[in-house]
């Protein structure tokens, strides 16, 4: 069963900015595709690589582009995995054999075009034996994977409507193969003042949310948010940054809570 997809450009376009602040190339890419798509029908696209330190937000914006597209969402963490029968599952003869993950992914979400994020293909396990670069490269062909064979089940399966998105933090470390079939998107690190648009129009709202503290009970000034952000996180992404606000509203949480105590009593 096929998902319908949304090529509304101008929802597209309201969708990523409420998701994401700055980013303007990345975002771009993205209503190119469905622009394309919108004109063609059927553009062919290469796979899409997120590549970019850690918390810069490669993830959320795999999830964003889903969310665009009404797409579901399917992440696979291949960092580390290091045996080619965790995509291309086991062969039937085996004791506790079973599917690999894309047949799993199928069957989890329900459609045959979800987008699929290929989370940390760079870290992604080297085996002589195994092959699992092999199997990715299977997997992400074009020329391929719509006769994509899993060993589990031994018929081919069709996995060329699937979009996939890949996210890496070091691009040098992928197979010439594996790279040249993608085309990459880099994310650089966030600017102090992006960081600040990010802190007080997402992260303090999100996290304020999870902490159960409404926005009338807490006045986080700008300046206390820069001095956190100069003193605090100085590294590229703002995953870190994210964790400081955290501690601090759960700090402002138990504070309220001893206040309603002592006034019960």
């Amino acid at each position: 069963m096929l998902n319908d997809e949304n090529f509304d450009v101008l929802r597209a376009e309201a969708i990523l900015d409420e998701d994401h602040y700055g980013l303007a190339d990345i975002k771009e890419r993205i209503l190119e595709f469905i622009a394309v798509r919108t004109l063609t029908g059927n553009p062919e696209v290469k796979i899409i690589c997120l590549s970019g330190p850690p918390g810069v937000g490669k993830t959320s914006i795999a999830r964003s582009i889903a969310r665009v597209l009404d797409r579901k969402f399917f992440r696979l963490a291949v960092g580390g995995l290091s045996d080619s029968s965790e995509i291309k599952g086991d062969r039937g003869v085996c004791v506790g054999a079973k599917p690999g993950k894309m047949v799993q992914c199928l069957k989890q979400v329900g459609t045959e075009n979800p987008l699929v994020l290929l989370d940390e293909i760079d870290k992604i396990g080297k085996s002589s034996k195994y092959d699992p670069e092999g199997a990715l490269l299977e997997l992400l062909d074009p020329e391929q994977n719509a006769q994509f064979l899993d060993y589990f089940l031994d018929v081919p399966i069709d996995l060329s409507k699937i979009l996939f998105v890949c996210t890496a933090n070091d691009i040098d470390r992928l197979p010439d193969p594996l790279l040249d079939r993608m085309e990459v998107i880099k994310l650089a690190g966030y600017t102090t003042d992006e960081k600040m648009h990010i802190a007080r129009d997402y992260l303090v709202k999100i996290v304020s949310g999870k902490c159960g503290i409404k926005p009338d009970q807490v006045d986080v000034s700008d300046t206390a948010l820069l001095s956190l952000i100069e003193n605090y996180c100085r590294e590229a992404g703002v995953r870190n940054l994210q964790k400081h606000i955290e501690n601090i509203f759960r700090k402002i949480a138990l504070k309220l809570v001893r206040c309603l105590n002592r006034d019960c009593r």
